[in-house]
């Protein structure tokens, strides 16, 4: 039996579930690597604050700065980003207990996103902006109309990702030319021994999927607009892109950061199709 994704309750839960899934394991990865924040780790704070030294909050409160960024601040933000994330689970969207811990979680999400301003990714931004849905529409003040809200702001978020990613590739002569995801898999970063020997071997196929991803990217938004099967197929395809980007470049938490958007998906086209959207 599937979801009533016309609630938007169902559809906030579901969003969350996702979102601290994906919390959790990024702010596990950054806890396991915690010795790259110290002094002479890849991302000490005594770095990363010198081209913040202008801006308003770092230069008024330079020790308020130093003692939440350093690593002692870091691995307290992690570990309370961890327990905010892994909790809240357990409470039903716009109860007390689920605000607290969504809460946590996206602070922290949010305040290492301040912190680390390099080496980022689109799941990065994408989970600050599911998680200030979250805290801003199913907290339990809030009204029904700003749950709604909250639930379209994400599903334009997701479709304008995938839109501006895929005329991003558009504008690119190594993705038209359908050369782009070879190159790509041959990097040590984001490389895959397995998938390049495919690849190599059905350079046809590799050009191919190299421009079907950017067509899709680009139509993304128009599944909104489209019968009930286009929205299926869309996220379908979009579930797949990213489960075999888990695989094989280990994007893995881009898949939980487009999955949590899908509810607010599924509810917008339902709302946009009264008609067809009930079961």
């Amino acid at each position: 039996m599937f979801p009533d994704f016309a609630n938007p309750m169902i559809c906030g839960l579901l969003m969350s579930v996702a979102f601290s899934v994906g919390t959790f394991i990024t702010l596990a990865e950054k806890l396991s690597i915690l010795g790259d924040y110290g002094g002479r780790g890849w991302h000490t704070w005594e770095v990363f604050r010198l081209d913040r030294t202008t801006r308003t909050v770092f230069r008024y409160f330079p020790q308020l700065a130093n003692r939440l960024f350093d690593i002692k601040g870091v691995a307290l933000m992690t570990s309370t980003g961890l327990m905010g994330a892994a909790i809240m689970v357990f409470y039903r969207p716009k109860s007390v207990p689920f605000f607290v811990c969504i809460l946590l979680a996206y602070s922290t999400t949010f305040l290492l996103n301040v912190r680390d301003v390099y080496g980022g990714d689109g799941s990065q931004q994408m989970y600050t902006l599911v998680g200030a849905a979250l805290v801003v529409g199913f907290n339990p003040w809030t009204s029904l109309s700003v749950t709604k809200i909250a639930l379209a702001f994400v599903a334009a978020q997701a479709c304008l990702a995938y839109c501006t990613s895929g005329i991003a590739k558009v504008v690119s002569p190594i993705w038209r030319s359908g050369d782009a995801l070879v190159s790509i898999i041959a990097t040590k970063s984001y490389g895959s021994e397995f998938g390049l020997r495919i690849m190599s071997q059905a350079p046809r196929m590799s050009r191919l999927v190299c421009r079907i991803t950017v067509v899709l990217e680009v139509l993304f938004p128009l599944a909104l607009f489209g019968p009930k099967w286009v929205l299926i197929a869309a996220l379908s395809w979009g579930l797949l892109f990213h489960v075999v980007n888990a695989f094989v470049m280990g994007l893995n938490t881009f898949l939980w950061a487009f999955l949590s958007t899908y509810p607010a998906l599924i509810y917008c086209w339902i709302q946009l199709h009264p008609a067809g959207g009930h079961h």
